[in-house]
């Protein structure tokens, strides 16, 4: 049996993943490279050993993320059906001119890796730990130039793997905007327009980008809404969509911005995530500790939820919004537990 075969064959059945940890993506880029080859060699693009298996229904994947999004993300009425449209649209579509690329923008703990979670849950049976699921950390720092070239190089052959293991996979790059813009740049091809990638078709496929990028506007813009006594849900996907990508072009050092990404207009969607309110976070404080069979009451729901920190500090509007959204909730509620 040939090398390359060899390695195919344990991949599928789970001795070698290709969605290795971001420090070990340049380690690996040549065998993932070498995989791809191979591969294109004896034709089987799409799935080997019916790789693709965990891939679900479409019509059951609508389902599953319709309930998800609907009864377990709080507060956030833009990106709901934002994100389900999107979605589902583009899994519906048999041949899309690319792949859908979606930046989830906002403050820590409005839910945006939880919604990727829910995302991963909806399209695959394994969930976050199916083989088709790759998640990209940036919270890591680069120290030279040559380190970010080689980690270019890696990450091209890491993504390019994994398509010609699957075509439906879904890459989460957490924390983007603190990954150098040039390695950013390094996804372009997999998302441009009908590209054609040797060995690999990465037009059904699903790239989030989770930041913290504009999430002072979009609080700001909530904000404003809270202070003229307007509702929440009259806050607008055009409007906020407008708002989070231009910050998304000017804001911070690196990630998206100056990014091939954002200047050739590669991402479909810009999704705001809304700061929380405190009646968002007592939900989740209710939902967790359901999850986890803790008994509160009512008082202690309460108490949990003042102990975590609102902003604006004053004026007429002070406390509006959840400083960490969510969070912190599951430590709060465990902290409480030990307490009863």
């Amino acid at each position: 049996m040939k090398l390359y075969t060899i390695y195919l064959f344990l991949i599928c059945f789970g001795a070698v993943p290709v969605c290795s940890e971001i420090l070990s993506i340049i380690a690996g880029s040549s065998l993932v490279a070498s995989l791809g080859v191979g591969l294109g060699y004896i034709g089987w693009q799409k799935c080997f050993f019916d790789c693709c298996s965990e891939f679900k229904p479409i019509h059951e994947i609508e389902t599953n993320l319709t309930i998800l999004l609907s009864e377990k993300l709080y507060g956030q009425h833009i990106a709901v059906p934002a994100l389900k449209n999107a979605i589902i649209n583009h899994l519906k579509t048999k041949e899309p001119r690319k792949a859908l690329t979606l930046a989830l923008h906002g403050i820590t703990g409005t839910g945006k890796n939880y919604v990727a979670s829910m995302i991963a849950k909806s399209m695959f049976t394994k969930g976050m730990s199916s083989r088709n699921v790759h998640v990209i950390n940036g919270n890591r720092h680069f120290y030279d130039d040559k380190e970010i070239h080689d980690f270019k190089n890696g990450l091209t052959h890491w993504i390019q793997g994994n398509l010609t293991s699957c075509s439906h996979s879904l890459f989460i790059f957490d924390e983007v905007d603190k990954l150098p813009s040039q390695v950013i740049d390094a996804i372009k091809p997999f998302i441009d327009h009908n590209i054609k990638i040797t060995n690999a078709d990465p037009r059904r496929a699903i790239f989030m980008f989770l930041s913290n990028t504009g999430s002072e506007v979009i609080s700001q813009h909530a904000l404003k809404y809270a202070q003229q006594g307007k509702a929440r849900e009259s806050i607008s996907f055009i409007e906020m969509q407008e708002i989070v990508e231009a910050s998304a072009y000017n804001q911070g050092d690196g990630g998206l911005k100056n990014s091939e990404l954002i200047g050739k207009h590669l991402i479909d969607y810009f999704i705001p995530f809304l700061p929380l309110t405190r009646t968002h976070v007592l939900l989740c404080i209710r939902d967790y500790a359901k999850q986890e069979s803790i008994f509160l009451t009512a008082e202690q729901e309460e108490k949990i939820a003042d102990g975590l920190t609102y902003f604006p500090r004053g004026g007429g509007n002070a406390g509006t919004f959840s400083s960490s959204g969510c969070k912190h909730v599951a430590n709060r509620v465990n902290l409480e537990k030990f307490q009863l």
